[in-house]
Protein backbone atom coordinates (compact mmCIF):
# COMPACT_ATOMS: atom_id res chain seq x y z
CA UNK A 1 0.00 0.00 0.00
CA UNK A 2 1.37 3.42 -0.65
CA UNK A 3 0.37 6.90 1.67
CA UNK A 4 -1.65 9.03 -0.61
CA UNK A 5 0.78 11.19 -1.23
CA UNK A 6 3.31 8.53 -2.71
CA UNK A 7 0.41 7.24 -4.49
CA UNK A 8 -0.09 10.71 -6.25
CA UNK A 9 3.39 11.09 -7.12
CA UNK A 10 3.28 7.57 -8.74
CA UNK A 11 0.69 8.50 -10.76
CA UNK A 12 1.92 12.45 -11.75
CA UNK A 13 5.15 10.53 -12.67
CA UNK A 14 3.47 7.75 -14.67
CA UNK A 15 1.16 10.73 -16.73
CA UNK A 16 4.68 12.52 -17.02
CA UNK A 17 5.76 9.28 -18.89
CA UNK A 18 3.15 9.11 -20.82
CA UNK A 19 3.38 12.49 -21.73
CA UNK A 20 6.88 12.47 -23.09
CA UNK A 21 6.29 8.71 -24.61
CA UNK A 22 2.97 10.09 -26.66
CA UNK A 23 4.71 11.76 -29.40
CA UNK A 24 7.06 8.53 -29.84
CA UNK A 25 3.90 6.35 -29.49
CA UNK A 26 1.67 8.30 -32.04
CA UNK A 27 3.81 7.72 -34.59
CA UNK A 28 4.42 4.14 -34.07
CA UNK A 29 3.82 2.86 -36.66
CA UNK A 30 3.66 5.91 -39.17
CA UNK A 31 0.21 7.32 -37.41
CA UNK A 32 1.61 10.95 -37.11
CA UNK A 33 3.38 10.81 -40.42
CA UNK A 34 1.09 8.96 -43.11
CA UNK A 35 3.59 9.74 -45.74
CA UNK A 36 5.75 7.20 -44.70
CA UNK A 37 3.33 4.36 -46.38
CA UNK A 38 1.44 4.46 -49.65
CA UNK A 39 -1.73 3.43 -50.89
CA UNK A 40 -2.64 2.77 -54.22
CA UNK A 41 -6.20 0.99 -56.05
CA UNK A 42 -5.83 0.38 -59.70
CA UNK A 43 -8.81 -1.08 -62.46
CA UNK A 44 -8.11 -2.30 -65.51
CA UNK A 45 -10.07 0.43 -66.67
CA UNK A 46 -12.53 3.23 -66.13
CA UNK A 47 -15.55 2.05 -67.94
CA UNK A 48 -17.38 -1.08 -67.95
CA UNK A 49 -20.57 -2.77 -69.06
CA UNK A 50 -23.02 -4.91 -67.35
CA UNK A 51 -21.40 -8.38 -67.25
CA UNK A 52 -17.94 -7.14 -67.98
CA UNK A 53 -14.87 -8.43 -65.19
CA UNK A 54 -13.30 -5.66 -63.37
CA UNK A 55 -10.00 -6.52 -62.06
CA UNK A 56 -8.65 -4.14 -58.82
CA UNK A 57 -5.05 -4.27 -57.87
CA UNK A 58 -4.69 -2.58 -54.41
CA UNK A 59 -0.71 -2.14 -53.63
CA UNK A 60 0.05 -0.89 -49.99
CA UNK A 61 3.65 0.08 -48.71
CA UNK A 62 3.88 0.32 -44.89
CA UNK A 63 7.13 1.77 -44.54
CA UNK A 64 8.35 3.92 -47.83
CA UNK A 65 12.57 4.32 -47.36
CA UNK A 66 13.50 6.97 -45.31
CA UNK A 67 10.94 6.15 -43.02
CA UNK A 68 11.35 4.30 -39.43
CA UNK A 69 9.16 2.50 -37.10
CA UNK A 70 9.33 1.82 -33.57
CA UNK A 71 9.09 -2.33 -33.13
CA UNK A 72 5.75 -2.69 -31.42
CA UNK A 73 3.78 -5.46 -32.68
CA UNK A 74 1.06 -5.00 -34.89
CA UNK A 75 -0.04 -5.81 -38.21
CA UNK A 76 -2.79 -3.44 -40.81
CA UNK A 77 -6.44 -4.64 -41.93
CA UNK A 78 -6.53 -4.07 -45.77
CA UNK A 79 -10.22 -3.06 -46.33
CA UNK A 80 -11.33 -2.83 -50.02
CA UNK A 81 -15.21 -2.21 -50.73
CA UNK A 82 -17.24 -1.19 -54.05
CA UNK A 83 -19.45 1.33 -52.95
CA UNK A 84 -22.54 1.96 -55.24
CA UNK A 85 -25.78 3.59 -54.51
CA UNK A 86 -26.93 1.57 -52.15
CA UNK A 87 -23.90 1.01 -50.25
CA UNK A 88 -21.63 -1.93 -50.21
CA UNK A 89 -21.97 -4.42 -53.44
CA UNK A 90 -18.49 -5.47 -52.79
CA UNK A 91 -16.29 -6.55 -49.63
CA UNK A 92 -12.69 -8.10 -48.78
CA UNK A 93 -10.52 -7.23 -45.76
CA UNK A 94 -6.72 -8.84 -45.46
CA UNK A 95 -4.59 -8.49 -42.71
CA UNK A 96 -0.86 -7.91 -43.13
CA UNK A 97 1.98 -7.59 -41.36
CA UNK A 98 4.03 -5.67 -44.48
CA UNK A 99 3.63 -4.47 -47.94
CA UNK A 100 0.88 -5.65 -49.20
CA UNK A 101 -0.22 -6.62 -53.49
CA UNK A 102 -3.85 -7.66 -53.59
CA UNK A 103 -5.91 -8.52 -56.36
CA UNK A 104 -10.00 -8.95 -56.82
CA UNK A 105 -12.12 -9.72 -59.64
CA UNK A 106 -15.68 -8.54 -59.36
CA UNK A 107 -18.55 -8.87 -62.27
CA UNK A 108 -20.99 -5.99 -62.06
CA UNK A 109 -24.61 -6.89 -62.45
CA UNK A 110 -26.36 -3.02 -62.75
CA UNK A 111 -25.25 0.07 -64.33
CA UNK A 112 -23.98 3.41 -62.44
CA UNK A 113 -21.29 4.96 -61.06
CA UNK A 114 -19.17 2.91 -58.34
CA UNK A 115 -16.59 4.23 -55.89
CA UNK A 116 -13.27 1.23 -55.63
CA UNK A 117 -12.62 2.62 -51.99
CA UNK A 118 -9.59 0.76 -49.95
CA UNK A 119 -9.09 1.56 -46.34
CA UNK A 120 -5.96 0.70 -44.13
CA UNK A 121 -6.43 0.14 -40.80
CA UNK A 122 -3.43 -0.38 -38.32
CA UNK A 123 -4.47 -2.54 -35.22
CA UNK A 124 -1.94 -2.95 -32.45
CA UNK A 125 -1.44 -7.08 -31.29
CA UNK A 126 -3.80 -7.77 -28.56
CA UNK A 127 -5.97 -5.60 -29.40
CA UNK A 128 -9.51 -5.57 -31.65
CA UNK A 129 -8.77 -1.52 -31.86
CA UNK A 130 -8.46 -0.30 -35.34
CA UNK A 131 -7.01 3.19 -36.41
CA UNK A 132 -7.34 4.50 -39.71
CA UNK A 133 -3.78 4.98 -41.71
CA UNK A 134 -4.22 5.40 -45.34
CA UNK A 135 -7.55 5.82 -48.09
CA UNK A 136 -7.43 5.78 -51.72
CA UNK A 137 -9.99 5.85 -54.08
CA UNK A 138 -11.26 5.04 -57.49
CA UNK A 139 -14.30 5.85 -59.64
CA UNK A 140 -15.80 3.50 -62.44
CA UNK A 141 -18.87 3.62 -64.59
CA UNK A 142 -21.10 0.50 -65.45
CA UNK A 143 -23.40 1.38 -68.62
CA UNK A 144 -26.03 -1.35 -69.62
CA UNK A 145 -24.56 -2.99 -72.71
CA UNK A 146 -28.37 -4.72 -74.00
CA UNK A 147 -29.32 -0.93 -74.82
CA UNK A 148 -27.99 -1.32 -78.35
CA UNK A 149 -24.88 -2.00 -80.37
CA UNK A 150 -21.96 -0.82 -79.41
CA UNK A 151 -20.49 2.19 -82.28
CA UNK A 152 -18.18 -0.77 -83.50
CA UNK A 153 -20.55 -2.56 -84.97
CA UNK A 154 -22.18 -0.05 -86.62
CA UNK A 155 -20.35 -0.57 -89.78
CA UNK A 156 -20.28 -4.39 -89.81
CA UNK A 157 -23.91 -4.24 -89.35
CA UNK A 158 -24.64 -2.25 -92.01
CA UNK A 159 -22.42 -3.84 -94.83
CA UNK A 160 -24.37 -6.60 -93.61
CA UNK A 161 -27.32 -5.77 -94.17
CA UNK A 162 -26.60 -4.16 -97.25
CA UNK A 163 -24.95 -7.44 -98.72
CA UNK A 164 -28.49 -8.91 -97.18
CA UNK A 165 -30.59 -6.34 -99.29
CA UNK A 166 -28.35 -6.91 -102.80
CA UNK A 167 -28.69 -10.63 -102.52
CA UNK A 168 -32.60 -10.35 -101.77
CA UNK A 169 -32.73 -8.25 -104.83
CA UNK A 170 -30.96 -10.74 -106.91
CA UNK A 171 -33.29 -12.96 -106.00
CA UNK A 172 -36.27 -11.60 -107.02
CA UNK A 173 -34.57 -10.93 -110.01
CA UNK A 174 -34.03 -14.90 -110.89
CA UNK A 175 -37.31 -15.87 -109.64
CA UNK A 176 -39.13 -13.44 -111.69
CA UNK A 177 -37.11 -14.86 -114.95
CA UNK A 178 -37.43 -18.30 -114.30
CA UNK A 179 -40.64 -17.95 -114.42
CA UNK A 180 -42.73 -18.73 -117.79
CA UNK A 181 -45.03 -16.67 -119.29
Amino acid sequence: MCSANRCMVGTLAGIVILALLSPVLAGTPNTANPSCSSLQVQTNGDEYSVGQLVNITVKFVHLLPGCAEFMIAHDYVVQTQILGNGGPVFSRSNATASDATLQYNWVPTQEGNYTVNVIVWLRFAGSDLLTKQLEASKTIVVEDSTTGLGEQYYIPVGLLLALLAVVAFMSRKRINHSRPR
